[in-house]
């Protein structure tokens, strides 16, 4: 059984509930505190310190207690992990290991995460769903994304593509309005139907990480199977 990782999270507002159940459900535990000092005073007084520190690094929250909670992590094993609108402007904010500047992805908040606790996020998990999106392939084609994996999906179309074809995808996650433009190849296909699996191109980390946030909130909730979706993804594979 995997060994359970702590965070604790130093911010006046939570983190982010896609992000915070996605965690959670890694063994990743997590702790909230809303100011510096009460971090400061839980790393002193912990028997076990947190594996990871994630600071809301705005200047009217952080002020100059950064510096001391540098000061008090510098012997121990905990990571820190900053966020802000803006690039670190002082010297005690670029010794954090890792920096995120807003407007960042679940992706992007999700892997780093897993960087940093030397932890492995993955799942190969994939859902049902219903989703608008935009193709691109010489053409602009409406599709409909049937099914959604962080490796690839199953399109339904109005007109054709091949096999080997390679396209660009973009649709919104409901769950956050999250905008996603990701490059991929046609796999497979069921002609008559005009149902296609594709298969995501390798990179697009950020992208493919918020997928995977989505697909497994959306199973932790009991989001069931589009009607046929399966069925369908079996029979485009066979073709």
């Amino acid at each position: 059984m995997a060994t359970s990782r702590r965070i604790l999270f130093v911010s006046p507002q939570p983190l982010a509930p896609a992000a915070h159940s996605f965690l959670s459900r890694s063994s990743i535990e997590i702790d909230t505190v809303e100011s510096l000092d009460l971090a400061l005073a839980q790393v002193d007084q912990a028997s076990s310190h947190p594996d990871l520190i994630i600071i809301d690094a705005e200047p009217a929250h952080a002020s100059g207690s950064i510096d001391v909670l540098l000061d008090s992590c510098s012997g121990l094993r905990s990571k820190i992990l900053a966020l802000s609108s803006q690039s670190p402007t002082t010297e005690s904010l670029q010794k954090v290991e890792a920096f995120l500047v807003e407007p960042y992805s679940q992706g992007e908040l999700i892997g780093t995460i897993g960087e940093l606790l030397g932890t492995e996020l993955r799942r190969a998990l994939r859902m049902g769903v219903t989703l608008p999106c935009k193709l691109k392939n010489n053409l602009d084609i409406e599709a409909t994304v049937l099914q959604l994996s962080e490796t690839g999906c199953l399109l339904e179309l109005d007109s054709p593509i091949r096999v080997g074809d390679s396209i660009s995808l973009s649709f919104v996650l409901p769950s956050n309005r999250e905008v996603l433009s990701i490059d991929a190849t046609v796999v497979s296909a069921n002609e008559l139907q005009l149902l296609y699996g594709v298969k995501f191109a390798d990179g697009f980390e950020a992208e493919r990480l918020s997928i995977l946030v989505f697909v497994e909130l959306g199973l932790a909730g009991g989001a069931s199977d589009t009607p046929g979706a399966t069925d369908a993804m079996s029979t485009a594979n066979s073709t």
